[in-house]
């Protein structure tokens, strides 16, 4: 068999071969998570919020930023694809990551793949598959919120989920999963429950999952399966409609797909933190909205023909996000029957459906431009513009309502505005590549544009070693003085700003009249200076114009005569500027003294770096192979749904093997008194030592199929698809029954816990198991000693509990042995927890997991009750929760036993009227009976 390294070179010979055959617009998307585990960092400071979802996932992300902005918590957020620059995809605590250090972070992380392929190479003289570019940017963003210290970090998935770049987070704080649709089916599934299992591979165990319960219903169900078997739950946002009691949709206007975002995001946070205020109206109030959707924007041509003209940017491109702009259009901007004037791009793909897009845009008094992008590297090629033209001229009442020129953005546009003429409404929509061009228009403004970070240590370090060796370029060097200047003017080393966190005041004295007099002069010359520069481009721009076009030669050379006074004037201003600064400073700037060392700027020696070991040689272990070794290292989301299946049965078939062989070991070492001696004399039947506790979970109605049909049962809407999972909890019971017959007692423990029937889900599942006829597993049929009914129990503590009691009011004797029969990932809970808090000693007992269909065993987790409220508490509380309340008696898992004991059923530690306690020692706390905790143990 091949090890995976053989594989590993195999596939990268294939990517090779094709590499030279691959045609113009090629994208290199490539999903999984080998390469990127690979090269980010082996720890993460930061907790993770993962987005996912077809619709909406940037919206959140900007949500989710406002709002941590607004409680004062530091993050970092990572969005996806990035407009107009790369670096605009990284924003720290708001603002965009600075070019310059992300650049720099890009390159250490290629510069540490390359060392890793290097050597990669000297040992297999093969090369390794490359980074794609979106790992690349994944990996890059990564490290800057390593660097910055971020403690969360706010990632959009960039596409599916299970098996994209960024789902290579460790740790998570919670996910979040928006609306589902078709989009990317070439890569994701053709039905929208494929899918929504992808984009479910974000989810973590003990993680909450924040779902837009407007999802279609087939979605939800796909989703919670999937939470159930990674041993997590989903949250539905209707959770977090209370918190739009107070939002004034009045003033915002927001669509209803506007406020799902909304609430994912402050649900979202609320678990993250409970105890935070939320306010939407000041959340909204500093416009926490992605760039490109429903913006405002203002155009004005360079001919100054169109002067701020108003225009709505909104990156819909596919169908969810088409429907929504609709809505708004038509809700605020279109009047009666005046038309709308649409510019429309969109990337190709054989799976979007640009006929219906267009059908639900374009009304028939419509005016429509059909326009392409310029495709950059890696990005989809544009939809060719003539196609939206010719389906939209059979819905137009007129040919002259279709663009028919060039079809590129700022032509397009300007059409656009024409044919709209004064005060009719304008729409660019399409592929977010689009709205970058837009925006790298010249004469598009935008209010409220998101700030840049300023240079830090880091960037200054860049530059100095940069200067070293070359000349800066002109940006460059502005960079390296805002480095300086944010230097200088660190509250660390500057006392003017020193006080500034702590109180918000800056101490600065007051300037004397000759510095104040030397801070205006050079503030005249410096506004001059850049009046002049501003006057110069567009005079030089006019100078273009006229080389091109057929105007009179002597006019071009009165602009020239006039661009050279006006460059004399700016180096008389400059001179006065410098010699003002350089009295100001009390010293003349000299560039060899901005050369600072590493010591100064960061204020420490710099650390050596240990030589990194490839982690493409990890599969080298003595003793096991590498194929061996793989295998245990694949984690659960990165197997294929088959691969799970088997890997579930075949580890329950491994786990009820050790069962029963501890079983027969048991059986052979068992305590029977030898020949000849006197047998103790139980009076309540034969002599049993083994305790087999199956852990009820649903109540099952009785009905033809013999419990094989969901609707026979009565059960909460998170177990749905879970009862064949109950019935294979029954057979498991009976067949550690039927191989230890004399000695053991099996006992179905669950209460009456719906108020639509008496029926205990002990006595239902015992009703199971007789209308099957014990699956032929016991021959002869069954005696009262060997199964037993505990129908008082109303959570996982009082299985067990209550189980022990029942067994020893029936056979006046303690178990030896106990054997648990439940959920696999409530082992934990139900092991080293319950059975930890009752005091039975963890040696004597053994657990048989079985979990939903599709999933292996899990560790730990588990639901927190039968019903809808008490299940939303999820996987990753109720653990937490019996940690520090192990006996259930505290406020939270007392009211949740409340709420499951519609009936009333007496809820002490033996049934009602037992006198004889077994040396079990119970005490009376706040009107019940209760295990005395502190008191010694009978068995």
């Amino acid at each position: 068999m091949p090890s995976s390294q053989d594989i590993q070179l195999a596939v990268n010979r294939i990517y090779r071969a094709m590499a030279g055959q691959r045609k113009t617009g090629y994208r290199d998307i490539r999903l999984g998570l080998d390469r990127m585990n690979r090269v980010v960092s082996e720890t993460q400071e930061w907790k993770g919020v993962h987005v996912a979802g077809t619709n909406g996932k940037g919206s959140i992300c900007a949500f989710l930023g406002g709002l941590f902005k607004q409680s004062g918590i530091g993050y970092g957020s990572y969005i996806s694809p990035a407009f107009p620059e790369k670096h605009n995809g990284v924003l720290i605590n708001g603002l965009y990551v600075n070019p310059r250090m992300y650049e720099t972070e890009m390159e250490k992380v290629k510069a540490k793949w390359n060392g890793i392929a290097t050597r990669w190479s000297f040992n297999h003289a093969e090369e390794p598959e490359t980074l794609s570019p979106f790992e690349l940017e994944t990996a890059t963003a990564f490290r800057i919120f390593d660097s910055m210290h971020v403690p969360y970090g706010i990632v959009e998935v960039g596409m599916g989920g299970a098996t994209d770049a960024t789902n290579v987070i460790k740790e998570k704080a919670v996910t979040v999963i928006s609306k589902i649709g078709l989009d990317h089916q070439e890569y994701l599934g053709n039905t929208i429950e494929n899918i929504a299992k992808v984009k479910a591979g974000i989810m973590q165990k003990n993680v909450p999952c924040i779902v837009d319960h407007t999802n279609p219903p087939s979605v939800v169900r796909v989703l919670r399966q999937h939470a159930r078997e990674v041993g997590t739950e989903i949250i539905l946002t209707w959770k977090a409609e209370p918190l739009l009691m107070t939002l004034d949709n009045e003033k915002w206007k927001l669509e209803s797909y506007q406020i799902q975002n909304l609430l994912c995001a402050a649900l979202a946070f609320r678990h993250m933190f409970p105890h935070k205020e939320i306010d939407l109206n000041k959340l909204l109030e500093t416009k926490p909205f992605m760039p490109g959707r429903m913006e405002d924007v203002f155009y004005t041509s360079q001919d100054a023909s169109i002067h701020r003209r108003k225009v709505l940017v909104d990156g819909a491109h596919n169908m969810l996000g088409i429907e929504g702009l609709v809505s708004h259009v038509d809700k605020h901007l279109r009047q009666d029957q005046q038309p709308v004037t649409w510019v429309m791009g969109m990337s190709a793909s054989k799976y979007k459906p640009f006929d219906q897009i267009i059908d639900k845009i374009v009304r028939p008094q419509d005016n429509v431009a059909f326009v392409e992008f310029k495709q950059g590297t890696n990005e989809p090629p544009a939809a060719p513009a003539n196609f939206g033209s010719e389906h939209a001229k059979t819905i137009v009442k007129d040919e002259g309502q279709i663009y028919d020129g060039m079809p590129d953005i700022e032509a397009g546009l300007k059409w656009a505005c024409d044919k709209a003429g004064e005060g009719g409404p304008i729409v660019v929509t399409g592929s977010l590549y689009l709205i970058r061009d837009l925006f790298n228009l010249e004469g598009i403004f935008r209010k409220g544009m998101i700030k840049t970070r300023r240079p830090g240590r880091a960037q200054l370090h860049y530059y100095v070693q940069l200067s070293n060796k070359r000349k800066l370029t002109a940006v460059e060097e502005r960079e390296f003085k805002q480095a300086r200047r944010h230097w200088y003017l660190s509250p660390l080393r500057n006392p003017t700003f020193a006080n500034r966190r702590e109180t918000g005041q800056i101490n600065s004295p007051k300037p004397s009249v000759e510095k104040s007099e030397l801070q205006r002069k050079a503030a005249y010359h410096k506004n001059q200076i850049d009046g002049y520069k501003k006057t110069i481009a567009t005079m030089k721009a006019d100078l273009r114009d006229i080389k091109e076009g057929p105007m009179s030669s002597g006019l071009d050379k009165d602009i020239t005569r006039k661009l050279e006074e006006l460059e004399k004037e700016v180096s008389k201003h400059r001179e006065s500027y410098h010699n003002a600064m350089s009295e100001l400073r009390g010293y003349v700037p000299q560039q060899h003294k901005k050369l600072w060392g590493y010591k100064k700027i960061f204020g420490h020696e710099r650390k050596p770096r240990p030589q990194e070991e490839s982690p493409f040689l990890r599969y080298k272990v003595s003793g096991e192979s590498a194929a061996m070794v793989e295998r245990k290292q694949v984690k659960p989301w990165e197997q294929t749904v088959e691969e799970v299946a088997l890997a579930a049965a075949a580890e329950e078939r491994q786990s009820l093997r050790q069962t029963l062989a501890e079983q027969k070991k048991s059986e052979a070492r068992s305590h029977r008194p030898k020949k000849g001696k006197e047998e103790p004399t139980n009076i309540m039947g034969p002599h049993r030592t083994h305790l087999i506790i199956i852990c009820c979970h649903g109540i099952w109605l009785g009905g033809a199929s013999r419990g094989q049909d969901e609707t026979e049962w009565l059960i909460a809407d998170f177990q749905r698809g879970e009862t064949s999972t109950f019935i294979e909890h029954i057979k498991a019971g009976v067949k550690a029954l039927s191989l230890d017959r004399e000695e053991a007692a099996l006992v179905f423990s669950g209460g009456s816990t719906r108020k639509e029937s008496r029926i205990s889900e002990a006595q239902s599942y015992l009703d199971v198991a007789v209308q099957n006829d014990y699956w032929h597993l016991l021959p002869g049929g069954t005696t009262d000693d060997e199964i037993l009914v505990e129908d008082r129990a109303l959570d996982s503590y009082h299985n067990i509990l209550f189980s022990l009691t029942l067994f020893y009011n029936r056979f006046r004797a303690w178990p030896k042995q106990m054997t648990i029969i439940s959920h696999g990932f409530k082992k934990d809970r139900l092991v080293d927890g319950h059975c930890t808090a009752i005091g039975f000693p963890l040696n004597r007992v053994s657990f048989i997991g079985i979990d939903p269909p599709g999933m292996a065993a899990l560790a730990s987790g588990g639901r927190g009750g039968e019903g809808k409220e008490a299940a939303m508490k999820g996987v990753s509380m109720a653990m937490g929760e019996w940690r520090s309340d192990p006996h259930g008696r505290g406020e939270s898992l007392a009211g949740k036993r409340e709420k499951r004991n519609p009936w009333g059923v007496w809820q002490g530690v033996f049934p009602p009227a037992v006198r004889d306690c077994g040396s079990l020692v119970v005490k009376e706390e706040d009107g019940q009976e209760v295990l005395d905790e502190d008191a010694k143990r009978p068995w």
